[in-house]
C-alpha cells in the first residue's frame, strides 16, 4: 500500500538529512545505509513516518537517536519560525515534529 505523499515531505526529508549531517557526513552515510537495510528510504518519494524513523535510529545509534530527532525538530521549527512547547521526554520530540509538520501542511508549505 502506497500512501499519498504530503506536500511537506520534501521539508521533512531536508530536515532529516540536516539532522543526520550534524553527526558528520561519514556517519550520516552509514546511518542512511542502515536505514535502507531496514527498508526506510528517506531520500525517496515515499512518506517517512517519524515514529518509525526514531525507532530505527534507536536500533542503529541508541541514545544518539534523540540528538538526531532534536536536530530535525530544530531545522523544522527554524524553517517554520515556530516551536512547540512541551515539558515531556523523548516521546514528545516526535509529537513536536508531527505538530510542526501539521503546521507546515496547514500553511501550504510557506517558507521563511
Amino acid at each position: 500500500m502506497v500512501n499519498k505523499v504530503p506536500e511537506n515531505q520534501p521539508v521533512l526529508q531536508q530536515a532529516i538529512n540536516e539532522g543526520l549531517l550534524s553527526l558528520g557526513e561519514p556517519i550520516m552515510k552509514t546511518i542512511k545505509w542502515h536505514l535502507v537495510a531496514h527498508g526506510l528510504f528517506i531520500d525517496s518519494e515515499e512518506q517517512v513516518d517519524v515514529r518509525i524513523l526514531h525507532s530505527y535510529l534507536e536500533q542503529i545509534v541508541g541514545n544518539i537517536a534523540d540528538v538526531v530527532m532534536n536536530e530535525i525538530y530544530a531545522h523544522l521549527s527554524q524553517r517554520n519560525g515556530k516551536s512547540v512547547d512541551s515539558n515531556e521526554s523523548s516521546e514528545s520530540i516526535i509529537n513536536k515534529i508531527e505538530q510542526l509538520l501539521k503546521v507546515e501542511r496547514n500553511e501550504g508549505g510557506r517558507s521563511t
